[in-house]
């Protein structure tokens, strides 16, 4: 019984340096491609193995990776993050969050902030070039993916169900020669803190969830504005009734899809 408060120094002094060494890692890995690593974690972060580092001399920026964790961050083993080492990327994750086993985390000139007990559960896959936040205590469930080219907002306590995808960006085609690759189109989402998103969903560029909301499983969210407290289904997905609980006020007025979403 005395030897596990004894034990207890020792296993943090070694967290430290696992956590240390993976950073030394990273900044030597960046500054040979144009890079460099900027930390800010004075608690380190508990690593189950070391997570796998790909880093690309691409990126337009001040060649920073800014590395900043609250207290008692975690990653599990097989943890990916990809880094395009000549932009301005950041990795912000508040206190106590978690990034489980197999989750993969792409920086290409972009940024993810990760407020306080943030999941991001098994095989979860983040990809950012613009500002991607996550609210405290959202669920980044396993298999999601969340695209990021210019904005997402995911609010506080939201739960993205396995399988789900969010994209604020999407390729043009119109039966035309020109390149599909290169014909994109942008535009912001957000989703209201308290929404659930529902297994295999998709949510599409310019849609803007709203809070208390839910999104039922395999419904395809197109551009625009969607009432709080709202059950949205179907594809595309249409307002179906709202929810117990929410006031006589709340989904009055239903949402007017975006007339420019194909």
């Amino acid at each position: 019984m005395r030897a596990a408060p004894l034990l207890r120094p020792l296993m943090a002094a070694r967290a430290r340096w696992r956590f240390r060494r993976w950073t030394l890692t990273l900044d030597i890995r960046l500054r040979r491609r144009g890079g460099r690593l900027v930390v800010d974690a004075p608690h380190g972060a508990t690593l189950a193995a070391l997570p796998i580092l790909r880093v690309d001399a691409q990126g337009d920026g001040d060649g920073t990776l800014t590395l900043r964790l609250g207290e008692n961050v975690s990653f599990g083993r097989g943890v990916t993050l990809e880094v395009w080492a000549r932009g301005t990327n950041v990795l912000e994750l508040g206190d106590h969050t978690f990034v489980d086993d197999g989750a993969r985390v792409k920086l290409h000139s972009g940024a993810v902030r990760a407020r306080d007990h943030v999941q991001f559960r098994e095989g979860s896959f983040v990809k950012s070039s613009g500002e991607l936040t996550v609210g405290s205590r959202a669920v980044v469930s396993h298999a999601v993916i969340v695209h990021c080219a210019e904005s997402v907002t995911i609010g506080d306590r939201v739960i993205l169900a396995d399988r789900a995808t969010v994209v604020d960006s999407d390729h043009l085609a119109d039966g035309s020669d020109e390149g599909i690759l290169d014909r994109i189109k942008v535009a912001p989402v957000s989703i209201g803190s308290n929404t659930f998103v529902g297994a295999n969903s998709v949510v599409t560029r310019g849609a803007r969830l709203g809070r208390n909301a839910a999104v039922g499983a395999g419904a395809v969210v197109r551009a625009g504005t969607y009432p709080d407290a709202w059950l949205l289904a179907g594809a595309p997905a249409q307002p179906l009734r709202p929810l117990r609980g929410a006031s006589d006020a709340v989904g009055a007025q239903e949402p007017a899809p975006d007339s420019s979403a194909p």
